[in-house]
């Protein structure tokens, strides 16, 4: 289901790729390259996880949206992504602020605005 903030403000894919980009300090380019390093691979995949619970687009819009070169994320690969996520929101706090800090920062990226800073702590 699609969010909307503001009454107005749709979140787009790129607000959320910069966010994950900002948030993990991966630039953009690396995060969704070929590498399967794990500290590439995680910030990835709650880019997918987030682009999926923030918009209306389909799991193979986003397989395609962050797709680069050329390559297309599969639709499958995306849904792995999102599930893995949320199961992981569920057990791992820190998993849960990082993804909480991701959506205000895409939030206020989509809206224009800074966000406002809230502790991993207050989150969990």
């Amino acid at each position: 289901m699609a969010h909307q903030f503001g009454g107005t403000a749709m979140v787009k894919v790129a607000s959320i790729v910069a966010a994950t980009s900002q948030h993990y300090g991966i630039p953009k380019g690396v995060l969704f390259s070929t590498r399967r390093d794990w500290n590439i691979l995680r910030p990835r995949q709650v880019c997918m996880y987030l682009s999926r619970a923030m918009t209306n687009r389909s799991f193979p819009e986003i397989g395609r949206d962050l797709g680069q070169d050329g390559r297309v994320y599969d639709h499958t690969t995306v849904l792995h992504a999102y599930r893995r996520v949320a199961r992981l929101c569920l057990d791992d706090k820190k998993m849960r602020a990082d993804v909480a800090a991701i959506r205000r920062l895409a939030r206020a990226s989509s809206l224009g605005t800074t966000p406002e800073f809230v502790s991993p702590e207050r989150t969990a």
